[in-house]
């Protein structure tokens, strides 16, 4: 069960200047799409973190810069583990390589439909569940 939810992060803005997100506790789709996602043009990061009541955090990292999208989810076990994934990109070349804020990704990392970024929010956002969202896939590295 989750005990709560959390969003903040952060945007450089057209003179370069960082802008700190508000911190948001609970929010709803329709908040973060008022509050972050008119920034997507911009260059940061949006972190959507849920704390469950037996001790584990998973945190959705939304990276963006230029209306390119890097997600990912991390997950802090109670024991301290940590695990991280990826987009699932099943239909894309694994060896392809996109560069993303100057690092290269596996290309199947990077995407630009801000429709797929909604659904993985939203879907994040709406899953009360521990279990990962199918649109992730566990990076081995």
């Amino acid at each position: 069960m989750i005990s709560r939810v959390q969003a903040g992060g952060f945007y450089i803005d057209q003179k370069g200047q960082r802008q700190q997100f508000p911190l948001m506790t609970t929010p709803t789709f329709h908040e973060l799409h008022q509050v972050y996602f008119k920034h997507f043009s911009f260059e940061g990061v949006l972190e959507i973190s849920k704390h469950f009541e037996s001790g584990e955090k998973q945190t959705l990292e939304l990276s963006f810069c230029s209306s390119r999208f890097l997600l990912s989810i991390r997950v802090i076990a109670s024991d301290g583990t940590i695990t991280f994934y990826t987009m699932n990109g099943m239909q894309e070349d694994r060896q392809k390589i996109k560069y993303f804020m100057g690092e290269p990704f596996p290309s199947y990392c990077v995407v630009s439909d801000l429709n797929l970024v909604f659904s993985v929010v939203s879907d994040f956002l709406e899953n009360n569940s521990d279990e990962v969202s199918d649109y992730f896939v566990l990076e081995e590295f």
